[in-house]
């Protein structure tokens, strides 16, 4: 069993690497792709001007590969729009559990204790999306604890909204570090990516939510919750 849960483990990492490389790569073509533009349409502008035969064929291969540098961008980009999130009820004190039941016994090796506080509420929502979203604020909190400490999970109904939340008794955010957490590559520890809160950023927003930085209940360490619709029938 436990090199079972090593081979999901190591899976759930190899998946966050690739799309953080994804988003790296769809970052680098939107960024290229409009000065290309401005590039082609310049290029073509000034081929109208010019006199020389020889000029004018040159800047119009100019514009040709400004053309096909835009098709690699605009396939690049294609290939690295997350795919659609499939969405469905999900009960995410659920979700949450059975999260904190995978990875009770590695939390326990490294001394950390769960403490679970499950209120009955559902969203409408991608469960994959949101379990992963959910393990990256687990592993961020016990990353924040490298000699053990206490991790509190929640979930509970704010009104029409659903709150799912992980606490640490880590060393908390520095304040220098608050406003920029959730972007890409930020990150306080020696060995931190940067990309775990970033990803769970974007799933909390492709589920018309969001995610922030509170102050936490328990003491000094980070509390991150994320806010989601609850269903309409979820009463």
């Amino acid at each position: 069993r436990e090199a079972q849960l090593s081979a999901q483990r190591e899976d759930l990492a190899r998946g966050e690497r690739l799309q953080a490389l994804g988003q790296m790569a769809a970052r680098m073509a939107h960024e290229v792709r409009n000065p290309l533009s401005s590039i082609g349409l310049n290029a073509e502008l000034l081929a109208d001007e010019v006199q020389s035969d020889e000029a004018r064929e040159l800047l119009g291969a100019i514009v040709q590969e400004v053309e096909r540098l835009r098709g690699v961008t605009e396939g690049y980009l294609e290939r690295a729009r997350p795919a659609a999130a499939e969405l469905r009820p999900v009960a995410l004190h659920e979700l949450a559990a059975s999260l904190a039941d995978f990875v009770r016994g590695e939390l326990a090796l490294r001394g950390v204790q769960v403490h679970l506080a499950l209120s009955t509420v559902e969203v409408q929502g991608d469960p994959a999306q949101l379990r992963q979203a959910l393990w990256n604020l687990v592993r961020n909190g016990w990353e924040a604890m490298p000699d053990g400490g206490q991790l509190w999970v929640d979930v509970r109904a704010d009104g029409d909204r659903a709150v799912l939340a992980v606490e640490d008794s880590g060393g908390g955010v520095p304040e220098a570090m608050r406003e920029a957490i959730f972007q890409p590559f930020t990150t306080s520890k020696p060995a931190g990516t940067g990309i775990g809160l970033a990803l769970v950023r974007e799933t909390a927003r492709a589920h018309q939510g969001e995610v922030r930085l509170v102050a936490g209940r328990h003491g000094a360490g980070a509390r991150f919750e994320i806010d989601l619709q609850r269903r309409a029938d979820d009463d």
